[in-house]
């Protein structure tokens, strides 16, 4: 090989290992294989909700903002196409609202007819636990009580690969 070949050669693998790092979340605090944080608080249609009454169930901890953008648009697909898909394969979502109280969360979400709890998290009490910063965030947490998926940001790809592994979770 002649060394601009190597150079060229030596790039690319540098490339693609650097693509691959994307991959890892540096702002991640927990992580696929941890236990979660234990998540409760009171919903805004006001149920107490907490992870632990859905032990061996999977269950999507949905950590969002309630800014426009990324966050309210991914939290309408879950409603929409996620919950009516999964929920009578015993699929069970939490949605988590960083920085802001029931009253506004209760208002921003009025018009999405949301089924499944959404609790407030005005001081990020419950968000740090699972993350530094970034949002939204999925932590999919299996069957046996370990987070099984976590996910940073939206796309439909990223929606994607969510519901593959939900689908995967729930066939065990």
């Amino acid at each position: 090989m002649t060394m601009k070949i190597r150079k060229y050669t030596a790039l690319v693998l540098l490339g693609l290992l650097g693509l691959a790092g994307l991959r890892a979340d540096p702002w991640d605090v927990a992580k696929v294989g941890d236990r979660p944080f234990p998540v409760s608080g009171t919903a805004i249609d006001g149920r107490s909700v907490s992870l632990d009454q859905f032990k061996g169930k999977v269950v999507l901890v949905y950590l969002f903002s309630t800014q426009p953008g990324a966050g309210m648009t991914e939290l309408m697909l879950l409603e929409r196409d996620m919950w009516p898909r999964y929920k009578s394969a015993g699929l069970q979502i939490i949605g988590v609202a960083r920085d802001t109280d029931a009253r506004k969360l209760a208002e921003a979400v009025r018009a999405m007819h949301i089924e499944f709890p959404l609790i407030p998290d005005p001081k990020k009490d419950i968000f740090l636990h699972y993350a530094s910063r970034g949002h939204p965030r999925a932590y999919l947490v299996g069957k046996d009580g370990t987070i099984r998926l976590s996910s940073l940001g939206y796309s439909d790809d990223e929606l994607d690969r969510i519901s593959a592994v939900v689908d995967r979770e729930l066939k065990r």
